[in-house]
């Protein structure tokens, strides 16, 4: 039933269904369908990057906490600016692109284990 409600959308004309998207995803739900992209950037760089290590090193434990903390807020702050300068059109793709992108990120650390991504013994 919902392929054939889905094929049904697809051949409506843009304007209808750019009205059925804001009635049934909303603001708030195209917001949190983008957020896949700053979260998949954040579980990138958290996975592919010995980045702990190295800050805990650098500058010990209390300080590699709050450097990371500056960092995801930075990511998340870059990912709201870049929100409001991207067409309405790309939003809802992007977002479900990152989200299937940290998807397939999570499942491959889980079957590979902690040195999928290279050596981790940083």
């Amino acid at each position: 039933m919902g392929i054939i409600a889905s094929l049904r959308v697809a051949k409506l004309p843009s304007r209808t269904e750019k009205a059925i998207e804001d009635k049934y995803v909303g603001f708030w739900g195209r917001v949190k369908i983008y957020l896949g992209a700053p979260v998949f950037i954040m579980a990138a760089t958290g996975m592919l990057t010995p980045a702990e290590k190295l800050l805990t090193r650098a500058w010990g434990d209390g300080i590699a906490t709050y450097v990371t903390l500056g960092i995801v807020l930075v990511v998340i702050a870059l990912s709201l600016f870049l929100y409001d300068h991207t067409p309405k059109k790309l939003i809802v793709p992007i977002g479900i692109i990152g989200w299937l992108l940290t998807l397939a990120l999570v499942l491959w650390y889980s079957l590979f284990g902690p040195g999928a991504f290279g050596d981790s013994s940083l």
